[in-house]
């Protein structure tokens, strides 16, 4: 595997790129005379010390940083001008940087003749940009994540097509036979699978060991076969009970939420105690994610926020909830009467009302972490991947509620923020793909919903089109609207302490802010006081405050065209 380590000798003047500058002007057209070479032996030494390349392959890196396109063996030829003869003694040097995996060749048929072209790994070319050192470690010395890296690397190659299928299959039937050491390969070998169908298993392998992922959709084997007609073959083999894959029992389509998802695949408990035993027991492969994912409380600033008074009654409720011994309590009592034993909850309310800030705050306050969900990063082109990727979420989410369990700590908070495309109402009649795919997403959503054991809160702007049996399963729903005059005061004071009461109370009457707004102006003024170094007096404010009020703001210019 290749290492990128940072050395002092980055620190030095000489550099990567300038070394093969220098051998890449020098060396054209020399006919690789003795007195050239010589120009440039302290180059090759530099870059044989960090690199571990000869005179020959630091002439072939260079052209190939040339030309990123890729080179035929007869343009290195062409650059130290001799002929292709005499550059085939060097094909053992380009040999060489192909079982480094430094260089990628890839078969292009050119005028109908099959032609092979060579192109740096892009690894490779960071490690020269970024002025680092290049280590090989022996394949006999891999770890399983080795190997599972080693693999999705040449796997990418091939969907971004650096590489070929063929050369992709005897790169990764070479990592295998050499790592016998590891279960995975000793057991691979053992079932005799075709290529195919192995690339199927190493896919939803590298899931587990790289992404603790155990489901494999569209998005994860997308374009890494042959031809498309020989990936339908291998899944539609699955679904069948007409492949080695499911006759061996080795994978199974997805029905874990009890969503019928074709085009989701997943290694089966035999599989996975054969192949990856470490991995066999699906709960603890998971509790060995890292709190990468959360927001820990002691991270979140404190916010003082202000609410209207029936608001302030609700948040303190909920914040009384969430204490911890309550919070058991309140669980334990929901249990022993046959009641779910989850707790969701929703705010809702327009743009700028603090909903976003008050589940961090309620987070802090607490003391529990938040697990935050990208909605947008969810969604995926490919049919079922955002369905695996939702129901993921959820798998992570019941691992750190598992894992605050038996360590004792508090579960943390899953926090859908802005979540208006996932709960609203779901299509009826059907008919695009799109609409099947989001009301997939939701029923899984529901589901999970239904058999939470822990907290989720979400945030809304839009409650006009939210789905009924989402608000059933809400348990709290509160809103938070715009702040009373009265609280829009203490709102001014509290980010301008120095603002009198009576130009505060004269800012809440005229304008009909929310507390985001506020802020927005507040920032503003700011920023004038660092720019120009003077406080900001009534009329000031009340300049900014029409800036920050567009859509009151008549006098300003339309924008776009109009009759």
């Amino acid at each position: 595997m290749k290492k990128k380590t940072s050395n002092s000798v980055n620190n030095n003047s000489k550099s990567l790129v300038a070394s093969f500058v220098n051998i890449f002007n020098k060396l054209e057209n020399c006919a690789l005379k003795e007195e050239v070479l010589d120009s440039v032996k302290e180059d090759v030494k530099f870059l044989s010390e960090r690199l571990g390349l000869n005179t020959i392959q630091c002439v072939m890196v260079a052209v190939l940083l040339d030309d990123e396109d890729g080179c035929l063996f007869s343009d290195f030829a062409k650059h130290l001008g001799i002929n292709n003869i005499q550059m085939q003694l060097y094909k053992s040097d380009m040999n060489d940087l192909v079982e480094r995996d430094l260089v990628y060749c890839n078969t292009q048929t050119i005028r109908g003749v099959n032609k092979s072209i060579y192109m740096l790994d892009d690894d490779f070319k960071s490690v020269i940009g970024n002025n680092d050192t290049y280590d090989t470690l022996s394949v006999s010395e891999w770890s399983l994540v080795d190997l599972m890296s080693h693999t999705s690397h040449i796997i990418d190659a091939k969907r971004d097509r650096n590489v070929t299928y063929d050369a992709m299959r005897n790169k990764i039937m070479g990592f295998i036979k050499n790592t016998q050491h590891l279960t995975l390969s000793a057991e691979i070998m053992k079932l005799n699978l075709e290529f195919p169908e192995l690339l199927t298993v190493l896919i939803a392998c590298k899931c587990i060991v790289l992404d603790s992922e155990y489901n494999i959709g569209p998005g994860d084997y997308n374009r890494a076969y042959e031809t498309l007609f020989v990936e339908r073959k291998v899944f539609k083999g699955i679904k069948d009970g007409k492949n080695n894959l499911s006759r061996k029992e080795l994978m199974e389509n997805d029905n874990s939420d009890g969503f019928a998802r074709t085009h989701v695949f997943k290694l089966t408990d035999k599989a996975l105690t054969i192949l990856l035993p470490e991995y066999a027991n699906m709960e603890d492969a998971n509790s060995m994610l890292s709190r990468s994912g959360l927001v820990e409380p002691e991270t979140v600033k404190e916010k003082y926020l202000f609410y209207n008074t029936q608001e302030q009654h609700q948040i303190d409720t909920l914040c009384n909830l969430l204490d911890e011994a309550r919070f058991k309590e309140v669980q334990k009592r929901l249990s022993e009467t046959g009641m779910r034993t989850g707790f969701a909850c929703l705010l809702y309310g327009g743009p700028g009302t603090g909903k976003t800030e008050t589940v961090y705050q309620l987070a802090r306050r607490t003391g529990r972490a938040i697990m935050p969900v990208n909605i947008s990063e969810i969604r995926d082109k490919f049919v079922g991947e955002t369905e695996k990727r939702i129901k993921h979420v959820f798998d992570k989410y019941r691992a750190y509620v598992q894992e605050s369990r038996e360590k004792n700590i508090l579960c943390p908070i899953l926090f859908f923020n802005e979540a208006d495309a996932i709960i609203s109402r779901r299509s009826e009649n059907v008919e695009h793909s799109v609409d099947k795919m989001e009301n997939a997403m939701q029923n899984i959503i529901l589901q999970e919903m239904e058999n939470l054991d822990g907290i989720l809160i979400a945030t809304t702007n839009l409650t006009s089109n939210l789905d009924s049996a989402f608000e059933r399963r809400f348990i709290y729903k509160i809103e938070l609207s715009k702040p009373s005059e009265e609280v829009k005061s203490l709102i001014w004071q509290s980010m301008m302490p120095e603002l009198c009461e009576y130009d505060a109370d004269e800012l809440a009457k005229s304008y009909d802010f929310s507390g985001g707004q506020i802020e927005n102006v507040v920032r503003k003024q700011t920023i004038n006081w660092v720019l120009y170094g003077k406080n900001a007096t009534l009329e000031d404010l009340r300049t900014i405050c029409n800036e920050e009020n567009i859509s009151n703001n008549n006098t300003r210019s339309r924008i776009g065209f109009y009759a």
